[in-house]
């Protein structure tokens, strides 16, 4: 227990926080180091069974020596503040946090932990193919969409880039990439955004070449993007 509290409609122009803490905390990460610097160079690794689970409705799940600890967490700008069931309470500064790295400072001690990302595996056949066939790069193409692949309205300057790690970057015309949470299962693509909406959007098809999902009622159509 120790431990963990050291620890302790989507439109396209809607634009995600470049270093939304919030947000980027999201999701499931494993315990790898303790004693870790600045850089992320740990003088001890963590053999345990070690993993902590971050929601969106502010509960934590963790999970120390096949022990569960259900706990709640706060983050205020780079301060994760993390209490436990008896209202004990650990405050925390993030040094460093990425889609796949996350280094988190205990401000009582000063230690500095160091955990990675836990990517789920696909459950089923349909999830799975989707999942794969998914990551990478993206151009919104078209919106209003009929299923010929013909499209009432042209877009432009539109990118989506599926990471493997479950993250994604946007950019909508000349502004900066932004980092939001995705998951998919089955034929539904689902966005967290950094507002703590949840956007379900209808995949209707996809290949190696182009994707049409259904998003706010819209069909629009995607192609894959190749840097030659």
């Amino acid at each position: 227990m120790a431990l963990l509290l050291v620890f302790a409609g989507l439109s396209w122009a809607q634009a995600f926080a470049e270093k939304d803490y919030k947000q980027l905390i999201l999701g499931k990460w494993r315990g790898v180091g303790r004693q870790c610097d600045s850089a992320g160079n740990c003088k001890e690794s963590v053999v345990d069974n070690i993993s902590f689970e971050f929601f969106q409705d502010g509960t934590l799940a963790g999970l120390e020596n096949d022990e569960d600890h259900k706990l709640s967490y706060t983050v205020e700008g780079d301060v994760v503040t993390i209490k436990d069931s008896n209202g004990f309470e650990g405050v925390h500064r993030i040094v460093a946090l990425s889609d796949s790295t996350f280094l988190l400072k205990n401000t009582e001690s000063e230690e500095i932990v160091k955990m990675v990302r836990v990517v789920e595996e696909a459950e089923d056949s349909v999830t799975e193919k989707n999942s794969e066939l998914i990551i990478g790069k993206w151009k919104a193409v078209g919106e209003n969409c009929n299923e010929a692949g013909e499209c009432v309205e042209i877009i432009d300057s539109q990118w989506i880039e599926f990471q493997k790690n479950g993250m994604a970057k946007m950019t909508d015309g000349g502004k900066k990439s932004s980092l939001f949470v995705y998951r998919v299962n089955g034929n539904t693509l689902t966005l967290l955004t950094n507002n703590g909406r949840k956007v379900n959007i209808t995949i209707l098809l996809i290949n190696k070449k182009e994707m049409f999902w259904l998003n706010n009622k819209k069909r629009q159509k995607l192609v894959r993007y190749k840097n030659d």
